[in-house]
């Protein structure tokens, strides 16, 4: 991506996020079962979760606690109870940028060596291959993708920003990936017109960015404390012995030995945070905006997003945190509700950011803004009742989630008062009642090996 900024700092689009929010011709608060999905299922395509900052895989943490769910695990839940055959969750960098993100995202699901691209490896100075996913050990990959196959993503926090960056390469390209390789040498990812995502279910998304990766990409006051908390959480969940941070292509050591995991993990937040090819500086205002001018909505996606906050107006006019949000992020929930920034020539975060979940401001998560053109459009279900389909290519905002829930609500973690499985249910059926195919899980090796069977006994009874 090109860092063209244009000499509005923002779109016209945020004009209309802003009649948007204010709205009184249609409620924007839902409940994480209303508005509910329609009933009739019309595709099954995989569904793939894709997480955001700080996320990690299935197998880390050993294995116990999962990104999405905790303890109660919701890609297994979405297939036991949702009944959804095949739900795969593909983990990136925790701290990396989303098109780096996006490209591992798309070497899992592929099951393909990760390939960031030749001018892109060149112009962040790291390497251009990363792991390679053709293995076994993939649990991710979707079968004939492009062929038939699509998938729906459910992303939360960054993920959203990696997965619209997934969807806008595999429906473009990149014509600076094309025009530094050889068309032979050139992955698939960059070649467009390939595109095979159905839909995209936003949760808590950083479509414009976090104050809290902002503060520490430009290391404003108080940032150092800002990474502490980041930290803390890691050394809350246990996972700092066994937490993959996932950025060989930058040739960053694992954990050395006798090193404590509290200095770990400050030593590659320090190696990282400054870089722009990194999620403290894709989730700045300026690197946000960056990407919504760089991956607008595609006219053949489905997209629908969800708000949620915890912090709470205090008399002051600021926000700070609730009574139930989680202690750990009482810093950054009270440091965004009042944090402006505000350098010349660049985006500038004001006070329509304070409103927070505790890592994402609440004015992100409908959809893009800065920069965007995208339309974001409150959900209406009485269209619905009247037979009236769902657009793809805009945002279908479903609402401000009631009551208090911070970011990690959101996944299921570090709360027992809250169970966010529900939404989970009914964001998947949203995306399952979209126009498909129906039995989309396709499982093509029966259906080839049917083929095959009907060919040769049609070529024998001819020849006898």
């Amino acid at each position: 991506m090109k860092n063209r900024k244009p000499t509005k700092w923002r779109h016209s689009a945020i004009l209309l996020g802003s009649m948007f929010f204010g709205m009184s011709g249609l409620s924007t608060a839902a409940t994480l079962t209303e508005p509910a999905a329609p009933d009739e299922r019309l595709n099954d395509y995989p569904i793939v979760l894709v997480h955001g900052f700080f996320g990690w895989g299935r197998d880390e943490v050993l294995g116990l606690y999962k990104h999405f769910g905790g303890f109660k695990d919701i890609q297994e839940e979405l297939k036991r109870y949702g009944n959804h055959d095949t739900v795969v969750t593909p983990a990136m960098g925790p701290i990396s940028s989303s098109w780096d993100r996006a490209c591992e995202l798309y070497a899992q699901l592929t099951g393909t060596r990760v390939d960031y691209g030749v001018a892109h490896s060149t112009e962040h100075e790291h390497e251009r291959f990363g792991e390679n996913h053709n293995t076994w050990k993939n649990k991710s990959k979707i079968s004939n993708l492009g062929k038939g196959q699509k998938v729906n993503l459910i992303a939360h926090s960054q993920g959203v920003q990696t997965s619209r960056i997934l969807i806008e390469l595999l429906g473009k390209g990149s014509a600076a990936e094309r025009d530094a390789t050889r068309t032979s040498d050139l992955s698939d990812l960059f070649k467009g017109d390939n595109q095979w995502v159905n839909g995209l279910a936003a949760i808590s998304g950083a479509n414009d960015g976090s104050p809290l990766a902002h503060a520490i990409y430009h290391g404003v006051p108080g940032f150092d404390d800002l990474i502490s908390t980041l930290i803390k959480a890691v050394n809350l969940l246990n996972i700092d012995a066994i937490y993959d941070f996932k950025l060989d292509q930058f040739g960053l050591d694992g954990r050395r030995l006798f090193e404590l995991p509290s200095a770990y993990t400050r030593r590659i937040i320090g190696d990282l945070y400054h870089r722009k090819d990194s999620a403290f500086y894709d989730m700045s205002t300026d690197g946000s905006a960056e990407i919504n001018q760089f991956a607008s909505a595609e006219s053949d996606v489905y997209y629908y997003s969800w708000a949620n906050q915890t912090s709470e107006l205090n008399g002051s006019g600021k926000q700070v945190s609730g009574k139930s949000t989680n202690p750990i992020l009482t810093l950054p929930v009270n440091f965004m509700g009042s944090f402006t920034h505000q350098p010349e020539g660049q985006v500038p975060l004001d006070s329509e950011y304070w409103p927070n979940d505790g890592i994402t401001s609440t004015r992100s998560m409908a959809g893009p803004i800065n920069w965007s053109t995208d339309v974001i459009t409150p959900y209406d279900p009485s269209q619905v009742r009247d037979g009236i389909d769902i657009k793809p290519g805009i945002w279908n905002y479903m609402g401000h989630i009631e009551g208090n829930w911070d970011h990690w609500d959101m996944l299921n973690i570090l709360d027992g008062s809250h169970d966010v499985r529900p939404l989970y249910y009914n964001a998947a059926n949203f995306l399952t009642s979209t126009p498909g195919v129906k039995g989309g899980s396709l499982n093509w090796f029966i259906i080839l090996s049917c083929l095959s069977f009907l060919f040769i006994r049609k070529s024998r009874s001819q020849g006898k």
